[in-house]
């Protein structure tokens, strides 16, 4: 495998790992706030819908053979469009992963490193990507694709072991606050749930195997709704006061209710020591991406030195919101919605903009050939 191809695992591991870092932190929660006890309905009601989605992109992208959105937006308005949504794109990759980042560091300043400035933990995360992109993105992909699928193990233990304090009947009312609300526009906002598209969308041309690609989308996608199925389930079903209170990291009080704790003296510790290695590999793949997307409309040649600059944007956007209200804010609003519009909406009229071309001039031209 070149440094520019990726296998199918590393590929479906790609996507997860974007999905699975906001499920760690504030999806679930979000999706509990937002709908209540129809949680669990609207989790397979939205991934249904995601799955769809899914295969209405593959199916819009196989018209452009070993391209990405970027690609995409060059042949459907020229460089200025492409350079419109290579600028979206980065931003998106910096800022909403700083917020997830000041997240995770608070998480961990409240849990074991209370005597620790948080610059400092965040400078601890923030030299990864430096190091990781320095060596390369085989070596990120490799070691995404040994942490992601150890992240997903801890995630089913993690269901598992709370699954004897799961009451069913915290389910009721099944349509919770009414079934506009579950399945909606309100309900169906939940599907930012689904970011890794995003991912679906830049990755055709680095598959080594092209032809599966849809494959690789439809798999990732999946499995990300059976996993926030599951820790949605968990959280609901498990914790009475899901609903009201907002646990700072829904998974950690998984793990601290675990009913393996005979066994097991302190899972917890080994819990953040997994998080914190695959949140690294998070911020090492989203620097990856930015990387690649600012080559394409830049035309850089060499981007490595840049990891420094995109690390350190990454570090300063961490700090911008004030406190954890403005992070709570920024998490379930802002992203949210930030998702909706440039995922859902911008990218995906692109791409059927991009198709309509396509089929425009592709009838020209047989017209043209006929004549």
């Amino acid at each position: 495998m070149n440094d520019k191809k990726v296998a199918n695992f590393e590929a479906i591991s790609l996507i997860l790992i974007v999905i699975i870092s906001h499920l760690l932190l504030n999806i679930p929660q979000t999706i509990i706030n937002n709908t209540g006890t129809s949680s669990v309905l609207n989790v397979i009601y939205v991934s249904i819908i995601a799955i769809f989605i899914c295969i209405f992109i593959v199916f819009l992208m196989k018209s452009f053979p070993n391209c990405d959105i970027i690609d995409i937006s060059d042949y459907l308005g020229g460089r200025i469009l492409k350079t419109f949504v290579g600028t979206i794109l980065i931003l998106y990759l910096i800022f909403f992963p700083s917020v997830l980042l000041r997240n995770a560091i608070e998480a961990l300043n409240i849990i074991y490193y209370f005597d620790s400035e948080i610059t400092f933990i965040a400078i601890f995360f923030i030299i990864t990507p430096i190091i990781a992109n320095s060596l390369g993105e085989k070596a990120i992909i490799k070691c995404n694709l040994l942490i992601t699928p150890i992240i997903i193990i801890v995630l089913f233990i993690a269901f598992l072991s709370v699954s004897p304090l799961i009451v069913w009947q915290r389910i009721f009312p099944i349509f919770g606050y009414g079934i506009n609300n579950t399945f909606g526009i309100n309900g169906l906002s939940n599907i930012f749930s689904f970011n890794g598209l995003l991912i679906v969308m830049l990755i055709y041309p680095l598959l080594s195997k092209p032809g599966d690609f849809k494959k690789i989308s439809v798999t990732a996608i999946s499995l990300t709704g059976l996993l926030l199925l599951l820790f949605v389930s968990a959280l609901l079903l498990g914790f009475p006061y899901a609903i009201s209170v907002e646990s700072i990291v829904p998974l950690y009080l998984m793990v601290i209710n675990t009913q393996f704790t005979s066994f097991f003296q302190r899972p917890e510790a080994l819990f953040i020591f997994i998080w914190i290695l695959f949140f690294m590999s998070y911020l090492n793949v989203i620097t990856m991406f930015s990387l690649k997307i600012f080559k394409k409309i830049s035309k850089v040649e060499n981007t490595k030195p840049l990891s420094y600059s995109f690390s350190t944007l990454l570090f300063i956007s961490a700090f911008i919101p004030i406190g954890m209200t403005e992070v709570r804010f920024l998490e379930n609003t802002i992203y949210k919605y930030g998702t909706l519009l440039t995922t859902f909406c911008i990218f995906l009229s692109i791409l059927i903009g991009a198709n309509i071309k396509y089929r425009i001039i592709k009838k020209i031209n047989m017209k043209v050939e006929v004549k």
